[in-house]
């Protein structure tokens, strides 16, 4: 698993979010694959307005702490404008900054992300990432398309 460090741009998301907690989405009791299905079978995508491409955008951030606390993850697409912001959905800024950026392997897209966070907080535990706490997101673009052979990028927040 590479890790490139990256300056980048600050950019707003609209979409769908939830509460939840690492514990909680490995106890089974997990909010995040209901978000994914209620993004799915509600077509949130195409309700959307201003995106600025077709990729989906997972931001994690409002952490109460760090890996351990809870935190906001939001399921939804890149905006060129934040007004229209449709009923049910919510606006979040990722700010600009340093990050690092992680490239799963393909698989199965559930399994690969997961394998890959794991990695990342191993590095974390070792000292070898200093994550901010912030804004971390997932970005699923062409290369994710088919889940059950998906590559996904990761973006972690890095401390300054």
């Amino acid at each position: 698993m590479s890790m490139n460090i990256v300056a980048e741009p600050g950019f707003d998301v609209i979409g769908i979010a939830v509460r939840t907690s690492t514990a909680a989405e490995f106890a089974g009791a997990g909010a995040i694959p209901k978000l994914w299905q209620q993004f799915f079978s509600e077509q949130v995508a195409a309700k959307i307005p201003h995106k600025i491409d077709s990729s989906i955008v997972v931001v994690y951030c409002d952490f109460e702490s760090d890996k351990s606390g809870e935190y906001t993850t939001l399921i939804g697409m890149k905006v060129s404008s934040t007004q229209d912001v449709p009923v049910g959905m919510v606006v979040h800024h990722v700010p600009a900054g340093d990050n690092a950026v992680f490239i799963t392997e393909k698989g199965p897209m559930a399994e690969v992300v997961v394998a890959t966070w794991q990695k990342i907080w191993a590095l974390e535990d070792k000292g070898l990432l200093m994550q901010a706490y912030t804004s971390d997101y997932e970005l699923y673009d062409e290369r994710s398309q088919d889940f059950n052979n998906a590559q996904v990028e990761i973006h972690v927040a890095l401390k300054k």
